[in-house]
């Protein structure tokens, strides 16, 4: 349940996580009624509801940040089509200055 309480949880899989924590509440209400059964079974269906929203946001997240990618991509070539010049990460030499071996 703690890893499924993380930032992108709560921001991609709000309702998984939430059904999650509404049947752990419901566990802890049958162990104290002495139910331990049922307990048990709401604590197992917590627990794979606060993986399943864990799952869906880790999903989530990297679509967008694939789609952020993409967007990068199309704007290094629409640069490159217009000839603008993009600096390589590598290349940390000046421009205006050759190299000889």
């Amino acid at each position: 349940m703690e890893h499924a309480d993380s930032a992108n949880v709560q921001r991609y899989a709000a309702a998984d996580l939430n059904q999650a924590h509404d049947k752990l509440s419901a566990a802890q209400k049958a162990v104290a009624a002495d139910k331990n059964t049922i307990a048990r079974q709401r604590a197992n269906e917590a627990a794979a509801d606060a993986e399943l929203a864990s799952a869906r946001a880790d999903a989530r997240a990297a679509e967008e940040a694939a789609q952020e990618r993409e967007k990068s991509l199309e704007m290094l070539r629409q640069e490159a089509a217009r000839g603008v010049a993009v600096p390589r990460p590598d290349d940390t030499r000046p421009n205006d200055q050759e190299t000889h071996p």
